[in-house]
């Protein structure tokens, strides 16, 4: 990792952190009756998997300054897959408001206001720097599972709350929709597939950019 690149990582990171932590708090202010505000705003895959990733850029944050301190030459195997797991979260959100969500609700609203850097500007600041900056390792198959597992955690609370609790008894409304007409399971099913698909496509995206670099390198 040379210092340019924990450089950029440190201002991407950065910026990534402080937005979301600005993004959470204006949320508990905001008077917008079309969407969920305050403590509310946490039942959404889309606040958890931008608190998680802003978890994952401070602490790789914090090995970018020892980098450049020289204290460091890489960012350690845990960093490097926590951050692994917030792009494959962010990367989620970015597919399901860009292909799902745009159509049916307009850019102007999906990708406006505090939107922009939860839906927009944090999935694709943590990916850049992930992709191209934050390389120690290649990440195995058997890693890039761990990508799944805020999605299978989320699944599972999303199920117990809307599900087997239910509205009418202190649960979630159904406010995914993926308990319409009673398919949970196949729903399930579609949102563990997409999420192994990105998994994959981060993972091999990650391990190929590695390899070009050392091709690069080795003229």
């Amino acid at each position: 990792m040379t210092k340019a690149k924990a450089a950029i990582s440190l201002i991407l990171n950065s910026i990534t952190a402080l937005m979301t932590a600005f993004v959470i708090v204006l949320l508990f202010f905001i008077d917008d009756p079309v969407i969920n505000n305050g403590w509310e705003s946490f039942m959404f895959f889309t606040t958890d998997a931008n608190i998680l990733t802003a978890i994952a850029s401070v602490v790789v944050a914090v090995f970018d300054i020892r980098v450049l301190r020289g204290k460091a030459d890489a960012i350690p195997k845990y960093a490097e897959l926590l951050k692994y797991i917030g792009v494959v979260s962010l990367m989620l959100t970015f597919s399901t408001v860009i292909f799902f969500l745009v159509p049916v609700y307009g850019a102007g609203y999906e990708l406006g206001g505090t939107n922009f850097h939860v839906h927009l500007a944090a999935p694709m600041m943590s990916l850049f720097s992930f992709l191209f900056c934050e390389k120690r390792t290649k990440i195995s198959f058997k890693e890039s599972l761990f990508g799944l597992l805020p999605t299978a955690v989320y699944a599972a609370v999303y199920y117990v709350m809307v599900v087997a609790i239910g509205a009418e008894n202190g649960g979630w409304i159904d406010f995914y929709t993926f308990n319409q007409n009673g398919h949970w399971f196949s729903f399930f099913v579609v949102l563990m597939a997409a999420t192994f698909g990105i998994c994959m496509l981060v993972r091999l995206t990650f391990n190929s950019n590695k390899r070009m670099l050392r091709l690069k390198m080795s003229y």
